[in-house]
């Protein structure tokens, strides 16, 4: 295990990679694109505030935002500040002046932070009435008390979603430190609980722990489970100094039952001890972890040196050089989807440095693979599932050489497996979901190209998630952009037909701009992200962040008819959706659930501006089925 172990250091260039025949399956040739996990973007910047008057000065530049952070989480960069109003003229002098003929010209450079600009400052403040009458008054400065500009005020976007301020409640696990949920499930009685990071502080430097929580209908937590409500578990103790080099690498996502019991997955750092060279301390280890009913730690689950925990035995990151010139790690394990099969077998996906052979002589693979791993119920590899000859539990798939972005995986009725993420190749970010054999050995022959879906959905898309409808065909999550001319992301989900071929029934089908097979949804004209889905009565119900207004990101959620269609009626209406405002800059949706009666429930982390020294809380909501 990582910490416990000597790893070695590779060492490898930034380099276009030729095609050759990958490890288990290759899509396409094509270069090899470093297409670590997408950042969100930043949000835009603010409005600016109105100028006072007549003439005036321009605005100043708005500031960028730190936004398009890259992080474990994947949470959104920090909002640009809009540039301000332009200052209000003087009052005129004697003479009749022109009264304030010089409009303010408030925030005309937006803020650089964030793909969404900081639309501050648009409007011009308006001048002043003329004043009255004298014999020198000079051009422009005139007006004996222009009214306030409107100078600064925030573009004026069409809404696509209701904003709901109300019915979101935060759920602070840490009454001083940063926390947030990334997975959500619930008991055979229908208790719902969650699973996520918490940490004593808001420092970058902090130890996170993995915490597991109960949750009540209304938001609180149920304090007669585990500590108050809370199941605590550091997987890997980061002692003092050594945590600042690792940063904060512990961060579940996947929370499934077996029985009475939980299984939580995520991802780890790698190192508890200083490393030779620093770079090495961002690499990161795969944890699969099980705890009892009462929410302590099952000592019978896992490794013998870490009971109760498992160690997934993937791949070591190696060393490279990013585009400035500087030290990079490249291909740090990346824990996302975890399913725990009827007979309490665990199936947890995550992203992996490719094992296959170099493909410069002397320089170690840097692209990242899908990975499979299946686990007997007790944590341990098993044998009986993989690649022939590959390590045992563990399949993996290389796509066209080029870095993958793994997501979640959906267990079909006959044991096969559904897995999404994306990667980009052939100059295109693109979904990927392909069919694997209930054993692991290989792709299913019978669903899109070989076993695998990869066309290209407009300029980029993502797929995040992707559930089996009535019908076997399969509905995914994501977000994208539709054309070359869209500056940002929408909410994108596709269907599949049971071949694994696009259905073109499905999405905006008539119309000026079909866009048959695809379902896109503008939230408000921004940046908006699809982070995960469930199923209301076979509708897709989409789950992310969204904007409505510039220098803000709302969690919400998408309601699409069983075809793709917006839901004009009911839900959210006109739009078919709500945006949840948590009262941060940046509050998301990552996980959702469908309760036994029909009930949907959500949970995500708010946000607030880079250096703030307000701690992150959860985010929850629970509404009646749609």
């Amino acid at each position: 295990m990582s910490g416990f172990r000597k790893r070695p250091l590779h060492v490898a260039n930034a380099l276009g990679l030729a095609c050759i025949a990958a490890t288990c399956f290759l899509v396409a040739c094509g270069d090899s694109d470093d297409s670590s996990d997408g950042p969100k973007a930043g949000a835009g910047g603010s409005g600016a505030k109105a100028g006072s008057g007549g003439a005036g000065k321009a605005g100043s530049a708005g500031k960028g935002g730190s936004g398009n952070q890259a992080g474990e989480e994947n949470i959104a960069g920090e909002a640009g500040e809009g540039g301000e109003g332009g200052e209000g003229g003087e009052a005129g002098s004697a003479t009749a002046g022109t009264g304030g003929s010089t409009a303010g010209a408030g925030g005309s450079t937006a803020g650089a932070g964030g793909s969404t600009a900081g639309a501050g400052g648009s409007t011009a403040g308006a001048g002043g009435k003329g004043g009255s009458g004298g014999t020198s008054g000079s051009a422009g400065s005139g007006g004996t008390s222009g009214s306030g500009g409107s100078g600064g005020a925030p573009v004026v976007l069409t809404p696509n979603c209701v904003r709901d301020t109300t019915s979101g409640k935060t759920i602070a696990i840490s009454a001083t430190g940063n926390d947030g949920l990334f997975g959500l499930t619930h008991a055979a009685d229908g208790s719902l609980y969650a699973t996520g990071y918490v940490q004593d502080g808001v420092a970058a430097t902090e130890d996170r722990s993995t915490v597991v929580v109960k949750i009540k209908a209304d938001g609180t937590l149920d304090t007669t489970w585990a500590a108050l409500g809370i199941a605590k578990v550091n997987v890997r103790v980061m002692p003092t100094g050594v945590g600042a080099l690792a940063g904060q690498g512990e961060m579940p996502r996947g929370i499934a039952f077996q029985g009475t019991k939980i299984i939580v997955a995520g991802t780890v750092e790698a190192y508890t001890t200083a490393q030779t060279p620093a770079i090495l301390h961002s690499d990161r280890d795969v944890y699969v972890l099980r705890l009892n009913a009462d929410g302590s730690l099952d000592t019978t689950f896992g490794d013998a040196a870490t009971p109760g925990i498992h160690i997934l035995p993937l791949s070591v990151g190696v060393q490279t050089v990013n585009a400035s010139g500087e030290p990079a790690l490249s291909g740090a394990d990346a824990q996302w989807g975890l399913n725990v099969l009827s007979g309490g077998s665990i199936i947890v996906t995550a992203g992996t440095r490719s094992p296959g052979p170099e493909l410069v002589a002397g320089t170690p693979r840097s692209d990242t693979d899908f990975a499979v791993v299946k686990l007997t119920a007790n944590g341990a590899q098993d044998p009986n599932f993989g690649l022939a000859g590959g390590t045992p539990g563990v399949f993996t798939l290389d796509v066209a050489n080029a870095s993958a972005s793994v997501r979640n995986a959906s267990i079909l009725t006959d044991g096969k497996l559904i897995v999404t993420g994306y990667s980009t190749f052939n100059g295109t970010q693109r979904p990927v979901i392909f069919k694997l054999l209930a054993n692991g050995s290989a792709l299913d022959p019978s669903f899109g190209v070989a076993g695998v879906f990869s066309d290209s959905i407009g300029t980029a898309g993502e797929a995040y998630g992707a559930l089996l409808q009535a019908d076997n065909k399969l509905v995914t999550v994501g977000y994208g952009r539709a054309t070359a001319a869209n500056t940002t992301t929408d909410f994108l989900s596709i269907r599949l037909t049971t071949a694994g071929l696009l259905d073109t029934t499905y999405g905006t089908t008539t119309g000026t701009s079909p866009t048959p097979g695809k379902a896109w949804f503008d939230v408000g004209g921004l940046g908006d992200n699809g982070r995960a889905i469930v199923l209301s009565e076979n509708r897709p119900v989409l789950l992310g962040g969204g904007s409505l207004s510039s220098g803000q990101q709302d969690a919400a959620i998408v309601l699409l008819s069983a075809d793709g269609k917006p839901v004009t009626n009911g839900f959210g209406a006109p739009y078919g959706c709500v945006a949840y405002d948590f009262d941060s800059i940046s509050d998301f949706f990552w996980a959702g659930d469908v309760a036994t009666d029909g009930k949907i429930a959500a949970v995500g982390v708010t946000g607030h501006g880079n250096g703030s020294t307000v701690d992150t809380d959860a985010t929850f909501v629970l509404i009646n089925k749609p």
